[in-house]
């Protein structure tokens, strides 16, 4: 009996059993997925933002929603001789529906 070897170097009853495990470990990880978003489904997705005592409300949909990302303030000079990593950082918000993004010095405070 010939067995005959794969691009991967493993023998054909073990790559069947290999492919298995894995569809089985994204099946569950799809379900676990789904159960995930169906829990939260009734809440919306970002927070509510202050900034200056103000709320944070979006120019582009007037929306309030965002998630916060914190992001560097490149300068050419350190860019440019790799240091970079020693500008300063700024919080950006970025709207859930829109993608507008907004950036702010400090970081604004979260609303209930």
């Amino acid at each position: 009996m010939k067995i005959a070897i794969n691009g991967a170097g493993l023998a054909g009853p073990t790559r069947e059993r290999q492919m298995s495990t894995l569809s089985d470990a994204v099946g569950a990880g799809l379900k676990a997925a789904r159960a995930g978003f169906h829990e939260h489904a009734d809440r919306p997705a970002g927070e509510r933002f202050a900034a200056g005592g103000h709320p944070v409300i979006c120019p582009h949909c007037h929306g309030d929603r965002c998630d916060a990302r914190q992001t560097l303030l490149n300068t050419t000079m350190l860019a440019a001789i790799g240091l970079d990593w020693l500008d300063r950082s700024a919080t950006a918000l970025v709207r859930v529906s829109c993608t507008h993004i907004v950036f702010f010095a400090a970081r604004p405070d979260v609303l209930p």
